[in-house]
């Protein structure tokens, strides 16, 4: 297969091409011997060009001490109904399930360049909520996550954002990672707290998922909390899992 790149070299623009035999990965770069292509003939060079390959994340399983986070199954329909029938944030309000069958549908279904995946218990496979992840450049993810309440209060939410965020900076090229969080969900910004994330604003009545009794449409304070790689790595596991 030939895959054809256009790289500028001073004021100059070239068209490059090279086949799988041509380079090999190195880390996010591709590192190939070509040859760069100019109205004046062939001339050979060695370059490193940044990769713009996105990585997978349509296939992602990520395994902590209690938890697995991999893609939805067919019998996750049960546990899903459970937190979904009766959504306790407003956020996820529009999410509402009333069947089985409507949450296989949902299963199935993921906004656009948005990928989900089930929070399950390693032990008994059964999902006590989803993490959503959405690259919107290269380096930057944006993260979010919906927990059972009845699983509450054992670290287990904090354990799968945990890895999450652990897999998004060692294996997806992640530089920032950042989420919207309502100012009325206490849980979600004590979490996001708890792991190290920084609160970078405060956008005032930014949003709205549900009406007043009015009719009125209900706006929505929404904080933002994120932290970067090098942020991260400098916390160590211990000190985020004691927190």
């Amino acid at each position: 297969k030939r895959i054809i790149f256009q790289v500028q070299i001073g004021f100059n623009k070239y068209n490059v091409y090279f086949t799988n035999s041509y380079y090999r990965f190195d880390s996010n770069f591709i590192r190939f011997s070509l040859f760069i292509l100019s109205t004046k003939g062939v001339k050979p060079y060695l370059c490193r060009i940044k990769s713009n390959f996105a990585p997978d994340m349509t296939q992602v399983k990520i395994e902590t001490e209690r938890l697995v986070i991999r893609d939805f199954q067919k019998r996750d329909v049960v546990g899903l109904l459970e937190y979904l029938s009766n959504p306790r944030v407003n956020c996820f309000a529009a999410d509402r399930l009333c069947s089985e069958e409507a949450a296989f549908v949902y299963m199935q279904y993921s906004q656009k360049d948005m990928q989900r995946y089930a929070v399950s218990l390693k032990k008994e496979d059964f999902i006590i909520g989803d993490v959503f992840v959405l690259r919107e450049n290269e380096d930057t993810y944006n993260v979010g996550w919906h927990f059972n309440k009845r699983f509450e209060g054992k670290g287990l939410a904090r354990e799968a954002v945990i890895g999450l965020l652990d897999y998004l900076f060692r294996e997806a090229g992640a530089r920032r990672i950042y989420g919207f969080v309502e100012d009325d969900n206490i849980r979600s910004k004590r979490l996001c707290e708890r792991l190290g994330m920084r609160r970078e604003g405060c956008f005032k009545e930014f949003v709205t998922f549900i009406n007043n009794p009015n009719g009125t449409p209900k706006y929505e304070d929404t904080r933002v909390y994120s932290i970067l790689k090098k942020e991260w790595n400098s916390i160590s596991a211990k000190s985020i899992t004691n927190n």
